[in-house]
């Protein structure tokens, strides 16, 4: 998901690129605000995923420390 996510950013922020050449600085903002929203969420789908790997380790560190004693 978050490959998706940087791609529909990258085309946004080419599309407001696009959009300022041709003088349309309303709607090259709006795509850029569009833009820089996917690539939070691809922050976060990031973010998200490393806290569960993260959350997955210390829970089985803990279980095998209960474990052994």
């Amino acid at each position: 998901m978050r490959k998706v996510w940087v791609s529909v950013a990258a085309v946004l922020a080419l599309g407001a690129i696009i959009l300022v050449t041709q003088l349309k600085f309303e709607v090259a903002f709006v795509v850029a605000a569009l833009g820089a929203v996917a690539w939070f969420l691809n922050y976060r789908a990031e973010l998200k995923e490393k806290l569960l790997d993260e959350f997955d380790d210390e829970h089985i560190d803990e279980e095998l420390n209960s474990d052994e004693e």
